[in-house]
């Protein structure tokens, strides 16, 4: 990449990715840290880590094939969040706006890391489970898809997803389960289309 004077972004440099020519993907491999990142183009996650300390602004989409995201202020996702492998973790808070798509699929492997994540869009599940660590919390105010057998497990701490929006299960024949160690919290509505929902722990609304 030919950045600003052609010096690699540190953690103390604000990072601003504008919408090139084109339809390009920036790809992280290795380990990069900044204090703030605004991209217009999609952001792709594989093998290494991404840390930002400050905020973020994923105008262009988000890719997780791999590696760490770790955000520790605030970040926001305005078009799509696609996560089939690897960790988000840090002590902030990622957003995926009502206008956005979170799609978590196929690769095993995927941890929310005590982290919270917010889904204000449409969120779908399927192909393998999410891992929740920590004091991780998701956060569902918009709508959450479990489409097949996959399902939200915990591998430490005691976790949380909080459902405030629409939890739809689907997937005739399937059935979708919640870790015992799983804080299933509900205020809005779950509908059971198709396939079973297991709560292992129970639910409180």
């Amino acid at each position: 990449a030919n950045w600003s004077g052609d010096v690699v972004p540190s953690a103390a440099d604000e990072v601003t990715i504008p919408d090139l020519s084109g339809t390009p993907t920036i790809t992280s491999n290795g380990a990069v840290a900044v204090l703030t990142l605004t991209s217009a183009e999609r952001i792709d996650v594989n093998g290494g880590s991404l840390s930002v300390s400050g905020t973020a602004s994923f105008n262009g989409g988000l890719t997780l094939s791999d590696g760490t995201l770790t955000i520790a202020g605030t970040a926001t996702v305005n078009q799509s969040l696609d996560w089939t492998s690897g960790t988000i973790n840090g002590s902030g808070t990622t957003t995926v706006v009502n206008t956005a798509t979170l799609t978590i699929s196929t690769g095993s492997g995927k941890s929310l890391d005590a982290h919270t994540l917010v889904n204000n869009g449409t969120a779908t599940l399927s192909g393998a489970n999410l891992a929740f660590n920590s004091s991780a919390l998701f956060d569902n105010n918009g709508t959450f898809n479990a489409t097949d057998g996959a399902g939200l497990t915990r591998t430490n701490g005691t976790p949380t997803f909080q459902n405030d929006g629409t939890f739809n299960k689907s997937g005739a024949g399937t059935s979708t389960q919640v870790s015992s160690n799983i804080n299933f919290n509900n205020t809005g509505t779950v509908n059971i289309d198709n396939g079973t929902l297991l709560l292992a722990k129970g639910s409180s609304s």
